[in-house]
């Protein structure tokens, strides 16, 4: 259990200290603004190896006599174990600080000597990679000159995270941990803060505690064999499983940001953008499909993991793995040539045992290119003398451990290339990243060599790797591109430039562009497989650069599970030069998609390649894609490339189940469209195999209709209070058709879209009177999978119709005067030409007759008006656009001034003492609104109704003799 560490101690860790100082006053690329211009190292041409030109019989020939060797330094190869300080992406939780040791390869016993007798007080005990592969049970055992003389219960239940255990093992000059074994003779611990004392004299006290942190070392540091801190660091000494091959070459696996795998994978841990679920309509057809090299088909093909790699060219496919080189026929799919990698190197004159291959067709000028590491001091180059695969190349190498990465070594390169250059991007292990730019004109020259090497160290190792892209045209900005994340759980992704002249170059950050976040993925399970396989982290497994686009693609943690999230970017000519265009995830509700790669041919449509597997399912090969015009985001479903045929366990010295590291999907130069990947599968048990996939896309209907943009032919015009009316433009489409208009409604309070057959639309049921709303258009055809559209027609604005006034009412009234008031309700009076305009009949005074606008316009007082005499009113309103409405009644309503002497008899308007004929014309005028001069209209008014008053003067009439 945990503990404080004892209150006095030694604690060796000053080397650090000193490390990291002099480390600080070393300038470190990280998040460096965009626009920030470096200049690089140029190395030195004593770093640069003799250029030779052979060809691939003259391999052929070397393996026939040299058979390449199966075995490497790296590799088990029937080797014990050995205390070693884990990479940074194998290191487990450490008790303290940023470092602690383990039991490579997995030994079961392991020991160590102290020079005098000591009592060994505890140390910090954890599990190692993952908990498939952690020791079940770990004991102690001391030693004192050669005699057992005590050991600890047997530890369960190790964790990734140490704990503290007592170990109080007492008079003892050596200790050996004996681990049960979790895999076939194999079970990884790690050990932290192992602390002793030396055993006083007798009758003495003891002195100072020693605590062995390990915090003055670097990762990949071996201790067995040395006498590292006075004390003797034993080799293993454990069986060595009986099926393990003894001449399988297993490559040292990249190296990651420490803690970066996360230790176990939770639903809810990892993001998801929203695409995961969406699928194109349209995708790649799989048309022909090739065995690729297995473990053992092929001279060097004995190295775990294959590091799969393959690229088209004109006639042939080159696949480069670890560790062979092979040409096929792209048409037949027949393995033309074979050769170990190995060899093919060697006759540039240095011995390579080495891997981590990368092959390009380089469709700027026509030639192969093929890097590798010796996972030491130096990068290998090959440039065929032609475009033949089957030919000669031009072979040198340089030393890439070199200025601030002197103590270091190359893991990982990466390879792009663009008019001007190759675009290496390496993890020198043990310092930070570097760029190395080479000069590639004199490398394609009649008569070959390396021209200028620039060197760019020491960028931050949060980026993981600095993936190269491939260039294929030439950008706004001409350079080599290098694409990375900014960490292991972040969420942008940075572009660097390679800026020419080669002979000067100079490296510009150019952007650093927000993405949906990201994180590790868990590593993938297989069906029959005890340990998960590998998924590595969120490293850019590929990138390149098509027609004003950036594509990069990268494995990353979806659901609990890994998937595949891809990117395009577009390029523009003034900053930001780098912006979003889309991205979308690949991902399953049970399988891990991982070790992705992808392409992107000429008319844009896209293939992703990747592995895949879960609990129930054997390691197998996958691939999905999308057309240009799909929906952003989307794919088409995952489909089966090259099914797993058994379980695969192997793992490496740090525990893990190595796979990958990577894949690549390219494009037919020949054509500029077909597109071929390489994938990984499970062969047979234990036994990778990729596979080759070759794929098309059906004709595809990419031209909108005619014309375009789109354009109104009657412009958005107003109908009514919630209507308007618009017609398109007529559109043809010879191609797809029919053609359907979409009418977009921009803005405004609840308009419509609509997509639709006919050119005129009605946008109905809008909610606000005399409101704007903006319309645009735009014509689809009917092609298939996905339609094509014109671009939008200028946006047009049109206003409902203002409310149709109900009426007039009157307010006071007096001899010279009418208080008119509009009855009904109207919407954003007030607002521009918003108004109300009354009509009076007949027409005298002032504030009638005109338009009247502002919020009261609802009301108004008409003066200077004649006494006692009868006028008439309606209404009409328009709109803020001037839009008018009709009158409110057809016949005004009318209204008498006060100011008249009164009426002596009802009925006698003509004032003759009687009602009788003469007052007809009086009394119908007066009613009409049209008084008859002479006549008193008050004695038409009985107080009724129209009819009543009508009824009234009749019976007078009739009455009179």
């Amino acid at each position: 259990m945990s503990k404080p560490l004892p209150a006095v101690v030694i604690v060796f860790s000053f080397l650090a200290v000193i490390s990291s100082v002099a480390f600080a006053e070393t300038h470190q690329l990280s998040d460096e603004p965009d626009g920030y211009t470096v200049s690089g190292e140029r190395i030195d041409p004593s770093m640069i190896g003799p250029g030779i030109i052979e060809s691939n019989e003259e391999v052929i020939a070397r393996d026939l006599a040299m058979p390449p060797s199966m075995r490497n330094p790296k590799a088990r190869n029937g080797a014990h174990g050995a205390w070693v300080v884990p990479s940074p992406r194998a290191i487990s939780p450490t008790g303290s600080g940023n470092y602690n040791v383990m039991n490579k390869w997995g030994d079961t016993r392991m020991g160590i000597g102290f020079p005098r007798p000591v009592r060994v007080l505890g140390a910090h005990l954890g599990g190692q990679t993952s908990l498939s592969v952690t020791t079940p049970g770990l004991r102690v055992v001391g030693y004192l000159q050669g005699r057992e003389v005590g050991r600890t219960d047997v530890i369960r239940g190790l964790t990734l995270a140490p704990q503290w255990f007592d170990l109080n093992l007492d008079n003892v000059d050596r200790i050996v941990f004996e681990a049960e074994a979790a895999q076939p003779d194999a079970g990884w611990f790690s050990l932290d803060d192992l602390t002793f004392v030396e055993m006083p004299a007798p009758g003495g006290a003891f002195g100072n505690a020693t605590i062995i942190d390990f915090e003055d070392l670097r990762y990949n540091d071996k201790l067995s064999g040395s006498g590292y801190r006075g004390l003797l660091w034993e080799e293993g000494f454990g069986p060595i499983p009986q099926d393990t091959p003894q001449d399988v070459n297993i490559i040292p696996a990249p190296v990651s940001p420490v803690g970066s795998k996360p230790v176990a994978a939770e639903s809810g841990e990892s993001e998801d953008d929203g695409n995961a679920l969406l699928r194109g309509s349209g995708g790649p057809t799989l048309i022909a499909q090739y065995q690729g090299v297995f473990f053992g088909s092929d001279p060097g093909a004995s190295s775990i993991p294959p590091d799969t790699c393959g690229a088209i060219g004109p006639n042939h496919f080159v696949e480069v793995i670890n560790s062979s080189y092979v040409v096929y026929n792209k048409t037949t799919g027949a393995k033309i040539q074979s050769m170990s990698l190995g060899n093919f190197f060697n006759g540039s004159g240095q011995s390579f045992t080495g891997g981590d291959p990368r092959v390009v067709y380089d469709t700027h000028s026509g030639r192969w290119i093929v890097v590798a590491t010796n996972f030491g001091s130096t990068i290998h180059v090959a440039v065929s003398t032609s475009n033949s695969a089957t030919g000669s190349y031009f072979k040198t190498f340089f030393t890439a451990a070199a200025g601030s990465d002197a103590a270091c070594w190359v893991d990982h390169p990466t390879l792009g290339v663009d008019a001007n250059g190759i675009y290496i991007g390496a993890y020198m292990v043990g310092c930070n990243r570097t760029i190395f730019a080479l000069e590639k004109a004199p490398m394609i020259a009649v008569s070959p060599s390396m021209g200028t090497l620039t060197a760019f160290r020491n960028i931050s190792g949060a980026e993981i790797t600095l993936q190269a892209a491939q260039v294929y045209g030439t950008p706004i900005t001409p350079g080599g591109y290098i694409v990375s994340v900014t960490g292991s759980s972040a969420s942008s992704i940075r572009f660097r430039r390679v800026n020419p002249p080669m002979t000067a170059p100079t490296l510009t950050t150019v952007a650093t562009v927000g993405v949906n976040s990201y994180s590790t993925p868990p590593d993938a399970p297989s069906m029959g497989s005890g340990v998960a396989l590998d998924t590595i982290d969120v490293r850019i497994i590929n990138a390149l650069y098509r027609n004003g686009f950036f594509y990069a693609t990268h494995c990353i943690n979806v659901g609990g599970r890994a998937a595949v999230r891809w990117y395009k970017f577009q390029e523009n000519a003034s900053s930001p030069f780098i912006t979003l265009s889309q991205q979308g995830n690949v991902t399953d509700a049970t399988r891990h998609y991982f070790m992705p790669s992808l392409t992107v041919n000429n008319s844009g449509h896209m293939v992703l390649g990747f592995s895949g597997s879960h609990a129930g399912e054997f390691a197998s090969s996958y691939y999905c894609g999308r057309l240009v015009n799909d929906p952003a985001g989307q794919t088409t479903t995952p489909a089966l490339l090259k099914s797993g045929n058994a379980s695969y366990t192997f793992t490496d010295g740090s525990g893990r189940n190595r796979w990958g590291d990577y894949s690549l999907t390219t494009v037919d130069p020949s054509d500029g469209e077909t597109i071929w990947t390489v994938q990984e599968y499970v062969h047979a048990t234990n036994t990778w195999g990729t596979w080759l996939g070759k794929f098309t896309f059906a004709p595809v209907d990419l031209t909108p209709p005619s014309p375009d943009p789109m354009s109104f032919s009657i412009a958005p015009t107003t109908v009514n209070t919630s209507s308007v009316f618009m017609q398109a433009t007529e559109a043809t489409d010879t191609s797809s058709p029919p053609v359907n208009y979409y009418f977009d409604y921009v803005s405004g309070a609840g308009g419509h879209d609509s997509i639709q057959a006919s050119r005129d639309y009605t946008d109905t049921g809008l909610p606000l009177a005399n409101s704007n709303y903006t319309y645009r258009v735009a014509a689809r055809d009917s092609a298939t999978p996905n339609f094509n559209q014109t671009g939008f027609s200028a946006t047009a604005s049109v206003s409902t119709a203002i409310e149709t006034p109900m009426g007039v009412s009157f307010g006071t009234i007096t001899d010279s005067s009418v208080a008119v008031n509009a009855a009904g309700t109207f919407t954003n009076l007030g607002f521009l030409q918003t108004g109300l305009f009354y009509e009076m009949t007949p027409a005298a005074g002032s504030g009638a007759n005109v338009w009247v606008t502002g919020v009261g316009a609802n009301s108004i007082t008409v003066s200077g008006l004649t006494p006692c005499t009868q006028y008439g009113f309606r209404v009409k309103a328009r709109n803020f656009q001037g839009i008018e409405t009709g009158f409110d009644n057809a016949a005004p309503t009318l209204v008498f001034t006060t100011g008249c002497t009164g009426c002596t008899l009802l009925g006698d308007l003509n004032n003759s003492g009687a009602v009788e004929g003469g007052d007809i014309a009086g009394f119908v005028g007066a009613k009409l609104g049209n008084p008859v001069g002479g006549t008193n209209p008050q004695c038409a008014e009985y107080g009724g109704t129209l009819e009543q008053d009508i009824d009234a003067f009749v019976t007078d009439l009739l009455a009179t003799p």
